[in-house]
């Protein structure tokens, strides 16, 4: 007697349409299901609806009238590998898992896996998986993700819904993904990722390659960042949430501290950057933001220039100060003697790294006569006229006939085309400009 075949699975290929579909897709897509409809009953519905909640949430509705044994969410600006039914369905078996998705990436800078974790109140990113394991995860996007149906049955409709949340004074964006997989997390159920599976994201310049070539910067990055956020609790007393929030709205906390205590001469300037806190959590998250691989780059530049010693002045928080310590070179940190000079000198002792410091409204000149590189980011267009004359003279008596300086100029208050996002800048003036030159030119 021959033995019964095994019935096949059903599988419901859920596809929410919605603007152009990229030529990509489709050719991608029908190889898929001829590949695997050998192998699973493949019934596939799309729908194209704004939002795309809507679409998701009526998908789910006709899927489960059909009573599948799996539903497969797929986006059409993601390309699935043929294999990815039989190692979704592996793993959720293996795992008894309520939801699988494969890993791709975010289309813009810094292209980080669409996964993420849940903690201090909110989503985020899982930024530097290992590839080839499957890892559990709190949240991902839809774009090539298996479902338990049983899922839908157990959590009340609708299932996916755009939401708008205050999270400390912050108001975010939950997107109709996340807010499904939060439900799931509070039901109980378990999320995975198969990060052998690699779904390419359309529009995305990174994949595999290019994953692996940056895990060692997004590692330091990580390590680089938590050793920040650690400092910053030990030095306010504050916790990880409280850091976290603040961070998150760095620069809208120092230009409403900025509006409201409205400084106008030199003397009332230079109280606000002394007293300041908020200065921690916005140069917290430019550091470890958008200005990160400028850091980079900046003390590898440094460590080709092999100066003696290093003077940074404005130091802020010391995050260039200390990249180039690392490297053994001799460092003065410089800025008013603030709460934030104190922060920076505060990490430089806990790290045990040897520096020097000038404090520049109690101290006339720094602990060396002249330096072999003097760094000045970010500096210049927070001075009043008189003050600014001042800084430019007092660096140009540091300077030697070798000393190479560094510097950044942003003045004015509209800065990346936001108005007045930046109301401590001055404008730019013809005769600081000059100075500038002054500054920059051979000795």
């Amino acid at each position: 007697m021959e033995s019964e075949k095994p019935e096949k699975k059903k599988i419901c290929i859920l596809i929410p349409a919605y603007g152009n579909i990229p030529a990509t897709f489709l050719p991608n897509f029908i190889s898929f299901v001829v590949k695997n409809s050998k192998k699973y009953i493949i019934d596939v519905t799309v729908r194209e609806h704004n939002p795309v909640s809507k679409s998701r949430n009526e998908l789910v509705e006709l899927a489960m009238k059909m009573d599948p044994d799996y539903i497969l969410f797929l986006d059409t600006d993601n390309l699935v590998p043929t294999t990815a039914l039989d190692n979704l369905i592996k793993v959720m078996e293996e795992k008894d898992a309520d939801l699988v998705t494969a890993l791709y990436f975010q289309k813009a800078k810094p292209y980080l896996p669409v996964i993420r974790e849940y903690k201090l109140g909110g989503f985020w990113n899982i930024e530097n998986p290992e590839l080839g394991t499957v890892i559990a995860i709190d949240g991902c996007g839809m774009g090539c993700c298996l479902i338990n149906p049983r899922v839908f049955k157990k959590l009340e409709y609708p299932w996916f819904k755009f939401n708008y949340e205050t999270w400390g004074r912050k108001r975010i964006h939950l997107s109709e993904d996340l807010w499904f997989c939060r439900n799931m997390l509070r039901a109980g159920m378990k999320l995975y990722c198969d990060a052998s599976l690699i779904s390419s994201h359309i529009g995305a310049i990174i994949d595999v390659f290019e994953y692996m070539s940056l895990f060692k910067v997004r590692e330091d990055l990580i390590s680089d960042r938590n050793d920040l956020m650690g400092m910053i609790e030990q030095y306010t007393g504050e916790n990880e949430l409280e850091v976290t929030q603040k961070t998150k709205i760095g620069p809208t906390l120092m230009k409403e501290e900025w509006e409201k205590k409205s400084p106008k001469t030199g003397e009332e300037i230079k109280k606000f950057y002394k007293e300041t806190k908020n200065y921690l959590y916005d140069l917290g998250l430019w550091h470890m933001s958008n200005r990160r691989q400028f850091d980079i780059e900046l003390v590898d530049k440094i460590i080709d220039l092999k100066p003696k010693n290093v003077l940074e002045f404005g130091c802020g928080i010391g995050q260039n100060a200390i990249m180039i310590a690392r490297e053994k070179m001799d460092v003065t940190i410089a800025d008013l003697d603030s709460y934030t000079l104190k922060f920076a000198e505060f990490r430089f002792k806990e790290k045990d790294i040897s520096y020097k410091v000038w404090k520049t409204d109690i101290e006339d000149m720094p602990p060396d006569k002249k330096y072999d590189l003097i760094l000045c980011f970010d500096v210049l267009e927070h001075l009043p006229d008189e003050e600014f004359k001042n800084v430019i003279n007092k660096l140009i008596r540091l300077k030697h006939k070798d000393t190479t300086v560094m510097l950044t100029y942003s003045p004015g208050k509209d800065v990346g085309g936001v108005p007045n996002s930046h109301p401590m800048h001055f404008d730019k003036k013809e005769e600081n400009t000059k100075l500038i030159g002054k500054l920059l030119k051979d000795f």
